[in-house]
């Protein structure tokens, strides 16, 4: 067994004595309760991040998601709709302020807004930690990667283009290519 196996809720790494450490997994980390304590690897890049991965799963399944086989996925699903949520009561709330409608702090649509800010900033920062971005921003250089060596196989393939339609002919993919990815990009930020 490796280190951070904790179906006990403990660290679980071998220790020099041939046991298994039973400090709490996590400990004197910044995430209790996953993988690895500190003194076994737990402040290490990969250890961490594979115990916020699990940390967020965990959460996920409290908010009643249930991971798939991409838990990357059911991550960004929990930040799609924390943000969903705060969306509503602010709209609420805002609908409320533009047709000067007083209402206390302890108004519910209020209190609903604040307690979904939290949540979504609680549940962005897990999908932070667990990699999610990372993972999101490989996958955006992957499929660039693989755009931009289609396009460079098609012009190989073209043998009737001199070398100022070929020019020509990247420059607009370029200006297609880019326009595209602000849609995307507009799209995505008013989408989550």
């Amino acid at each position: 067994m490796s280190g951070g196996d904790d179906i006990n809720g403990r660290c679980g790494a071998h220790t020099r004595s041939g046991g298994e450490c039973s400090l709490p997994a996590g400990h004197g980390t910044d995430h209790v309760g996953a993988g690895p304590c500190a003194r076994h690897g737990g402040h290490l890049p990969g250890p961490r991040k594979a115990a916020a991965r699990e940390l967020a799963m965990m959460r996920a399944r409290e908010y009643g998601l249930e991971p798939d086989s991409d838990p990357f996925s059911a991550i960004l699903t929990m930040v799609r709709r924390a943000k969903g949520a705060n969306d509503l009561f602010l709209g609420r709330v805002a609908k409320m302020i533009a047709e000067d409608q007083e209402f206390s702090a302890d108004h519910p649509d209020w209190q609903g807004y604040l307690i979904t800010m939290r949540q979504s900033a609680q549940i962005s920062d897990w999908a932070i930690k667990a990699g999610v971005a990372e993972r999101e921003m490989r996958l955006a250089e992957r499929l660039w990667d693989t755009i931009t060596a289609a396009y460079e196989d098609a012009l190989a393939r073209v043998d009737w283009l001199d070398d100022a339609q070929r020019r020509e002919l990247a420059v607009a993919f370029g200006g297609s290519l880019g326009e595209a990815e602000a849609e995307v990009v507009e799209g995505s930020e008013s989408t989550t």
